[in-house]
């Protein structure tokens, strides 16, 4: 085992137990589409997929695995941003819900 796949491992098993400490840890709610919640399940998923892609990677085979480890970020990113956009487009309907029953009043 040279010393860059034995770096290539141990960073690789960090990733993944960081991965499964993060998603145990964290503390999350019955919503499943709340920003907080989506955040903790992208952010170890995140870490359990790179560290995997990191772990398995090839010397020959590196800007892809790169590459892959980029997607799968970008991904969870967007999954979280459309929870957080749900979420306020959720607030910004009950406050106008609100305000116009108070008008009514």
């Amino acid at each position: 085992m040279s010393g860059a796949t034995a770096v290539r491992g141990f960073i690789g098993s960090i990733f993944i137990i960081a991965g499964v400490i993060w998603s145990i840890k964290f503390p999350k709610t019955a919503d499943i589409f709340r920003p907080d919640f989506v955040a903790s399940i992208a952010i170890g998923t995140g870490l359990i997929l790179g560290g995997a892609v990191i772990l398995f990677l090839k010397k020959s085979r590196i800007v892809p695995g790169i590459l892959s480890i980029f997607l799968v970020w970008s991904i969870l990113l967007n999954l979280f941003l459309f929870s957080c956009a749900k979420h306020y487009a959720n607030a910004v309907q009950k406050i106008s819900q609100n305000s116009s029953n108070m008008r009514s009043k």
